[in-house]
């Protein structure tokens, strides 16, 4: 979204709302499919354990716009808390390295070797206590559960950082 919706707009988009959901849902359910169809291929194909980085709300819960950094490592073990997003200078400094004109990020306190971190919707699902709508909760204990309640390592194509 780009800008704040009119109220007309609004209820242009509520107008289709049922079917939206109904189509989230099956991409869900496909999804879920794919993967527990496969699960002998997750457990060392394309996985990254790495730390991950997302805001959070000061209670835990999924936050997407303004709360605050949380990072966790790869064994879910929380490296900072709800750190002001404005202050981000202060936990994360950049590497140029010689070979490339790429900037590799890394958060201070673990260091350039062990700092790097997974942002993005995989780091929202680790870093979060829990998501606020109910279908999207239960949708985020499954998957944990695919992870042994721990970090789910993901696949290689997920943004790193």
């Amino acid at each position: 979204m780009n800008k704040s919706l009119t109220k007309e707009e609004r209820d242009y988009l509520l107008a289709d709302i049922d079917q939206m959901i109904d189509w989230a849902a099956g991409s869900v359910a496909l999804v879920k499919k794919i993967h527990c169809s496969n699960l002998p291929y997750y457990d060392d194909f394309a996985t990254i354990r790495t730390n991950y980085l997302s805001l959070t709300k000061p209670d835990g819960a999924l936050e997407l716009y303004h709360g605050g950094i949380r990072a966790k490592d790869a064994m879910g073990n929380t490296l900072l808390d709800h750190f002001d997003y404005c202050q981000y200078n202060d936990i994360i400094h950049e590497e140029v390295r010689s070979w490339t004109y790429m900037k590799f990020p890394y958060l201070t306190a673990p260091g350039k070797d062990d700092g790097w971190y997974r942002v993005g919707p995989l780091a929202r699902v680790n870093n979060c206590d829990y998501i606020n709508t109910p279908l999207a909760e239960a949708a985020r204990l499954e998957f944990k559960q695919h992870g042994d309640g721990a970090q789910h390592p993901g696949f290689s194509l997920g943004t790193v950082n």
